[in-house]
């Protein structure tokens, strides 16, 4: 039997039956800690893509809702990688939030427009700091115009 508790620790445990295995009963356990603040050692990177700043002047603009209508929420572009960025907004927005993305970057002769999927926000100087997830990653070509 194998089970697993969150993305922090696992937990296998191998039996055998006693019957068809004479002699004994095996149950093995094993278990990950993750690596305590201070430890020297860099938390594991659970990203899919690389992130990177973007390059020279790069426009954004962050709208709620999937239309892509009212205020421009988006104050800087902060990063960005295939799968979703990390913007400066004006407002604070609650994780599950779907937003409407629009970037504009060197070489694009018109906006990349994505829906996207707010998982975390929090105040930062300047506004609020927000990680986005892409609802379809961008392309390689538009990344590249981006970063």
């Amino acid at each position: 039997m194998l089970s697993l508790s969150g993305p922090e620790s696992w937990e296998a445990r191998c039996t055998t039956d006693a019957n068809a295995y004479v002699g004994s009963f095996v149950v093995a356990e094993t278990k990950s800690v993750p690596e305590r603040e201070g430890s020297g050692q860099a938390p594991r990177e659970r990203r899919a893509h690389q992130r990177k700043p973007p390059r020279g002047r790069c426009i954004v603009k962050l709208f709620r809702g999937t239309l892509g209508l009212g205020q421009n929420l988006a104050l800087e572009l902060v990063d960005v990688s295939l799968s979703g960025a990390k913007l400066r907004l004006s407002q604070n927005l609650r994780p599950g939030e779907e937003v409407t993305v629009e970037l504009l970057g060197q070489g694009h002769l018109r906006p990349v427009k994505s829906l996207a999927r707010v998982i975390w926000c929090r105040p930062a100087d300047q506004g609020f700091l927000t990680g986005l997830t892409f609802e379809k990653p961008l392309s390689y070509a538009d990344f590249l115009h981006l970063t």
